[in-house]
């Protein structure tokens, strides 16, 4: 089983940030609605719920751990919509994490294909390049792998991100690892 390059080390699988956008989710609220309706036992569907909540609140939960919130800093924030490479941003974590923090954090936000929702204007604001994200920020915090994000090469991160913290929701930067460890990054991914 390990030489099986999809199981091993070499797996295409990783943890994923939770199940966002408008449709799974909603299904699944609805599925375990209607099984409590029919008296059918739901169990693993609010399971499945509870964790993608969990997962959503890592997000925010890591970024207490390494930026004094009290001060209301600003956080360089690289993917605002659900997924990589579209503009939709229903039920994004991004956002989400957004409006959890909007009074306690200001974020510069990159995205190539999404706009910043209009409810969290006053909280994020839109910038044209990881680098003006930067300008700053506190620490780093990555929602998607889209073009501009996971192809970010990791010398310019050593030198332009400095000592701040990556939090890597979803490990876009994962394959840099020990080069970030190896250069004094310091580099928070999930599942890690």
């Amino acid at each position: 089983l390990k030489s099986d390059k999809r199981i091993g080390p070499h797996a295409y699988l990783q943890p994923g940030i939770g199940i966002a956008g408008g449709n799974l989710e909603r299904d699944l609220i609805n599925l375990s609605a209607s099984a409590r309706h029919q008296a059918v036992n739901s169990a693993l569907v609010d399971t499945v719920i509870q964790r993608n909540q969990e997962t959503f609140r890592w997000a925010s939960n890591q970024l207490r751990k390494v930026a004094n919130l009290t001060e209301r800093p600003t956080v360089a924030c690289w993917g605002i919509a659900y997924k990589r490479d579209t503009s939709a941003t229903k039920n994004s974590f991004a956002v989400r994490t957004i409006e959890e923090l909007h009074d306690k954090a200001k974020f510069l936000v990159f995205d190539p294909k999404a706009q910043v929702p209009e409810h969290i204007k006053g909280s994020a604001t839109k910038c044209d390049s990881p680098e003006q994200t930067l300008e700053g920020a506190c620490a780093v915090i990555i929602f998607h792998d889209g073009q501009g994000i996971g192809d970010i090469d990791p010398i310019w991160c050593k030198n332009a991100i400095g000592k701040r913290p990556i939090i890597d929701c979803l490990g876009a930067l994962i394959r840099h690892k020990a080069f970030f460890k190896e250069h004094g990054l310091r580099y928070i991914c999930r599942g890690e």
